[in-house]
């Protein structure tokens, strides 16, 4: 087993006498070891063939580009012009000579600031300063030279060009202002997404298990123009920053290490792929002069307000918030080695209020007076009539001598009310705790004029407790990323410019429960027959009990330890040539994907109320508590094994791209990229996946890279009673066949009306290479196996303590009838979507720029997980109304969703001069589909609600879709003080209490996101827990605005629970969530203390209105809090106080 990647937290355990032994973490395995091993040398294998591919081709990180023509005065293209770009904080400089039609071009460049010059004999020199290059911009620099000396020089101050008239990119740059002063609470660059129009951070999509990573890559769900948020490609200097398991980020940098970020949000060029949507950053790089920063943030609850749920005489729950860190960067060689590094920490701890149902005393003594009536499960007896009978339990009460063992001594962990009421009745403040370090360091080197290199080495540590609803319950996460880059620049002439890029990313994660290598609870107290998963004390503690109605208990059931890496190869060649910049190149990303661990590791049951109603009736009777006290679960579960899984693929894409230069006003860009991802092969060969699934007599075959033929439960716990499992290499190493189908065409259109206005249009196909390669490891735990029981409805079977699990076993090899089948199909397709946009830019002024714009897409082929096997609504066992008798659930992930957006998007963008700028971005979109992630989550389930139409009948609002958004943000420099409008010439005192002040602020008004009813109970009797939806009962659920409280924030009366042994009709996010009104502000003072030298302080306010920003409603029909929202998405206004020292 792998070694443990935490640090064990301190156990929690509830009362009783049981005496709960500690255990110590053992040593780490060396098979673990030599895979570490090996992966270090395959670094070295991979560094050695970069090496030689430097003597061929050259390294860029190719991020902007300036192109233009050159002209007389006669408007006659003139070739031959001399043409200098020198980077004004390094001096570096490129050249190049303007061909025969008057072009020319510099690609490759660094974001930055340029001077352009230009020389030809028989006119006047001409130089343009002060150029603004932002990441992945194509400037057009156009020039008319006047004839006259070469001696005689005319010299223009620029700045970033307003207009995109190069391409047909839909996009945001987000420059180093805007990250660095704008409030931003936490510190998370991607929080400035939000700016872009069509970016929705506050997405419910589907995430799934992307939970069980660390930092803020669950938290943070960025959905960009109708797409899942799985959909986002984030490359850092150019390579690849997206982990495979997930597709969330692999390293967050911190804002100070950041020169500025582009979000491609649509219809970008061939060059760029792997994704529907770009998230692409560069780090700073030092420069002629040594500069650095010196920051801290502080946070802390006196500052804030009490959350709207929070006790009214309580004081605010403890927290506080310290990130702090510095940059520093100059010369090591001046004009030709520059340094940057930067460091940044986090110690953060905050109580995070949660409003719990927990059972009375009443109810925890058994005493179920004034509530539904409960009925003894041991009386129930067959009537001649074929009916099954029960008796009440005498005054609705259960005698202690009928109460479960193992309910029991579960009963501690479970704490007792400490607020009044029967709901909302437990209030929890336990502290989630989160510290990190991370440290970046970057090299830049100017061999020569044609000749540059740049290298960055990136990793960081971040540790983090998450509370689970009750105090010691929760999970510890702990997160390692690391990033190595290495590239080149080699202009091989004029016309002829190369890159290539080396990078290496991995990320290390390990979520595990508060019991992990300290308590192994399972084993030492509750002896449950049947959950005995691991010897490796990663999957140590004590099961998930899970009872309707009531917030559940125990440690995280799901352990998992992943070991990811990327190795990366990337070349690209620039080629000028006439009216035609041409593009090509290629990139290769070799993929290691280690995760062992498994869901349902630790065990856990449900209670549903099923075992305590009439039989008779089967409505408005029985009690999930009183099951629980009982030990009669509706369902129990459990890993028979870990699943060990060592994933490999090398990614191949390859593109050409043509910028045509048509005419002076028109520019044609052409392009075509070509994707391939084999499937991932499992190392291990722990993987199986089923064949056939549309026959009759379907077949599971095991990965065979170990050799075919071998026995296919070889090293294996668990047999297949019924199944058939073949070893014959049928589906070949990755059990899948592979799409070789993903070509990507690309058009844009870019035409210039006038100087001022410019009309653009782009249409391209993209896809989504790994939806989540978390799907695929899923694969693997088909083998590890799971044990998943159901009682039988009408006589209850199943018992905590007595038989748990059925034919449970003490050792050995463990039979499983009809075990739970997680496959992949086959012959699956990448998802892919097609993608159209038309805008008009026009410059209002020379530092103002409005757009107005049409984004269009369609998805296909879109991965969902979808439920086979499923049995029919009906009585009796669920596992003999299944159609294969063979299997029991198939979880089987198919593209077979699909989707649209269509939306309106505006934008003004005031670029900094006189003192301000901002950025004002509305959307009016909708984006629809019939299945918003891969995983259930978000509407989505496993198990379509009406079988006969299948996801027709799901096609409604995406999860993530919301109608209107309006986002802006402005920092706006007081204009009082030295140098300023007001008081220019005012004391040193006086300028040190009235000047230097700047506010800043975003202002985010956005309509709610939709949500899914559901019934709170398996009604169909199929085994799916609480996850049927209610009738639809004709009625609005959506209340007006006026009518919309706290209780009562939908109509209730809207859903009804279907009848018995029947499936709802109530449609998918059909209910409108609450929307957003929120105000962020920040008030800076800088004293400037000499040279490059000046001390800030800085206040942001979050919420500065202090407006109730709330969660969803509870859409459960049984649960106490139906109907009423119990939690908010955005804190209540908080303070964040900044000191800040630059030089």
């Amino acid at each position: 087993m792998w070694p443990p990647c935490l640090t064990s937290r301190p156990s929690v355990v509830g009362g009783g006498s049981a005496r709960i032994a500690r255990r110590e973490q053992p040593p780490a395995d060396n098979a673990r070891w030599e895979d570490r091993m090996f992966e270090l040398r395959a670094t070295a294998v991979w560094f050695v063939v970069l090496l030689s591919m430097v003597a061929a081709s050259a390294f860029a990180q190719g991020v902007a580009e300036i192109t233009g023509t050159i002209q007389d005065a006669t408007r006659g293209v003139l070739p031959g012009v001399s043409v200098t770009v020198t980077n004004e904080a390094t001096n570096a400089e490129r050249h190049a000579v303007s061909n025969s039609d008057g072009n020319y071009a510099f690609p490759a460049l660094p974001p930055g600031r340029y001077t352009v010059a230009l020389a030809l004999e028989g006119f006047q020199t001409q130089t343009r300063r002060n150029i603004v290059l932002q990441v992945q911009q194509v400037a057009r620099l156009d020039f008319t030279l006047e004839a006259g000396a070469v001696t005689e020089s005319v010299e223009v101050t620029a700045g970033a060009a307003l207009l995109a008239t190069e391409d047909s990119t839909v996009g945001q740059v987000i420059e180093n202002k805007r990250i660095v002063e704008l409030p931003l609470n936490g510190r998370s660059y991607l929080q400035l997404t939000a700016l872009t129009p069509g970016v929705n951070i506050n997405s419910s999509a589907s995430a799934g298990a992307t939970s069980f990573q660390g930092g803020n890559r669950a938290r943070q769900q960025i959905s960009i123009n109708g797409q899942r948020g799985q959909f986002n490609h984030y490359t850092l200097d150019g390579i690849e920053n997206t982990d495979p398991n997930f597709n969330t980020y692999i390293l967050l940098p911190s804002v100070d290490a950041l020169q500025e970020f582009k979000v491609q949000s649509a219809t970008y060029p061939a060059e760029f792929g792997f994704g529907v949507t770009q998230i692409n950053v560069t780090t700073k790089s030092g420069t002629n002069q040594f500069h650095g920063v010196l920051f801290e943030y502080l946070r802390n609850h006196r500052f804030d307000a009490k959350n709207f749920f929070d006790s009214k005489t309580e004081p605010i729950p403890p927290f506080s918030r310290n990130q702090f860190g510095g940059t520093f960067g100059g010369p090591i060689f001046h004009d030709r080695l520059f340094f940057f590094g930067n460091y940044e920490g986090l110690r953060e701890d905050k109580a995070l209020t949660r409003l719990s149902n927990v059972p009375t005393n009443a109810l925890r003594a058994g005493d179920f007076a004034g509530q539904q009536p409960i009925y003894d499960p041991a009386t129930r007896t067959v009537q001649p009539d074929g009916t099954i009978s029960a008796q009440r339990f005498p005054n609705n009460q259960i005698p202690r001598s009928r109460m479960d063992a193992k309910a029991l001594l579960a009963m501690p962990f479970w704490p007792e009310v400490n607020l009044p009421g029967d709901s909302r009745n437990y209030l929890s403040n336990e502290s989630r705790e989160a510290r990190s370090d991370q440290v970046l360091l970057r090299m830049d080197y100017v061999q020569s004029d044609a000749m540059s290199w740049y290298g960055r080495s990136s990793w960081a540590k971040e540790r983090e407790y998450t509370p689970a609803a009750f105090p010691g319950q929760g999970t510890w996460t702990n997160t390692r990323p690391d990033q190595v880059l290495l590239g080149n620049t080699w202009v091989i002439s004029s016309s002829l410019v190369g890159s290539a890029r080396f990078g290496w990313s991995r990320l290390d994660n390990g979520m595990l429960g508060v019991n992990s290598y300290v308590n192994d609870l399972n084993t030492d107290l509750f002896q449950f027959p049947g959950i005995n998963v691991s010897n490796d004390p990663a999957f140590w503690g004590r099961p998930t009990f899970g009872v309707t109605g009531y917030s559940g208990f125990g440690d995280r059931t799901h352990i998992y330890l992943t070991h990811n890496n990327i190795f990366e190869l990337a070349n690209d060649l620039t080629w000028i040539r006439g009216k035609h910049v041409l593009k090509m190149g290629l990139s290769i990303k070799n993929v290691h994907y280690n995760q062992l661990g498994n869901q349902f590791a630790l065990g856990g049951f449900n209670f549903d109320g099923s075992a305590t109603e009439n039989p008779a009736s089967r409505t408005g009777t029985g009690d999930p508590m009183a099951d629980f006290l009982l030990g009669l679960p509706s369902q129990s579960y459990t890993a028979v094994q870990p699943a060990d899984a060592r994933l490999r693929s090398t990614y191949w894409s390859g593109y050409i791209g043509d910028s045509w230069r048509v005419s002076s006003k028109l520019t044609v860009d052409l392009g075509l990229r070509y994707e391939y991802l084999p499937p991932f092969r499992d190392l291990n060969d722990q993987s199986v996946n089923i064949f056939g699934i549309e026959t009759d007599d379907p077949v599971l075959i095991r990965a065979s890279n170990q050799g075919e033929g071998r026995d296919p439960y070889e090293d294996q716990s668990v047999r297949f009673t019924g199944a058939t499992l073949v070893r014959d290499g049928r589906l070949g190493p990755g059990l899948a066949n592979p799409d070789r189908n993903n070509v990507a065409p690309r058009l844009g259109l870019a035409y210039s009306a006038s100087d001022k206005l410019v009309v653009r249009a782009g249409f391209g196909v993209f896809y989504n290479m790994i939806d989540s390669g978390n799907s695929i490891y899923d694969m693997a735990r088909t083998l590890a196996g799971l044990r998943r029981e159901f009682p039988d409805r009408d006589f209850p079977d199943l018992s905590l303590t007595d038989q748990p699990f059925r034919d449970a076993g003490a050792g050995g090899t463990i039979d499983l009838a009809q075990p739970l089948i997680l496959a992949n199909n086959p012959d699956i397709r990448a998802s892919s979507v097609s993608q159209w946009s038309v805008n008009l830019q026009r410059a209002v002024t020379h530092d103002l720029v409005v757009d107005v714009g049409y984004v269009g897409s369609r998805s296909r082929n879109l991965k969902k997980m979808t439920g086979y096997n499923n049995p029919r609504p009906g009585p009796g066992s669920i596992d003999e109304r299944r159609p294969f008798q063979q299997f029991g659930w198939i979880q089987y992930l198919d593209g077979i969703g699909s989707g649209e957006y269509n939306a309106l998007q505006l934008r003004v963008e005031k670029r900094l001069s006189d003192g301000y700028t901002f950025l004002s971005a509305y959307t009016l979109g909708k984006s629809m589909d019939n299945t918003s992630g891969v995983r259930p989550g978000g509407g989505d389930t496993l198990f379509v609600n009406d079988p006969w139409c299948n996801l027709e009948c799901e096609w409604a609002r995406s999860s993530f879709d919301v109608r209107h958004r309006w986002v802006t943000s402005a920092l706006v420099e007081l204009p009082f003080g030295r140098g300023r409008r007001l008081g220019g010439n005012m004391p040193a005192v006086a300028d040190a209490l009235l000047g230097g002040w700047q506010l800043g602020g975003i202002l985010t008004l956005e309509s709610g996101l939709p949500a899914t009813p559901n019934a709170g109970r398996d009604t169909g009797n199929i085994g799916t827990g609480s996850g049927n939806r209610p009738d639809a009962t004709g009625v609005d659920p959506n209340l007006p605005s006026d009518e919309r409280t706290v209780d009562h924030f939908f109509n209730t009366e809207a859903f009804a629970q279907p009848p018995i042994y029947t499936l709802g009709n109530a449609g998918r996010n059909v209910i409108q969530g609450p929307g957003i009104i929120n105000v962020d502000l920040s008030l800076t003072k800088r004293f400037a203390m000499g040279g490059m030298r000046n001390l800030e302080l800085r206040a942001e306010v979050f919420n500065a209105a202090n407006h109730p920003i709330f969660g969803f409603p509870d859409t459960n029909l049984r649960s106490a809090t139906y109907g009423r929202l119990t939690s908010t998405r955005i804190d209540s206004r908080q303070i964040q106080l900044a000191l800040r020292f630059a030089f």
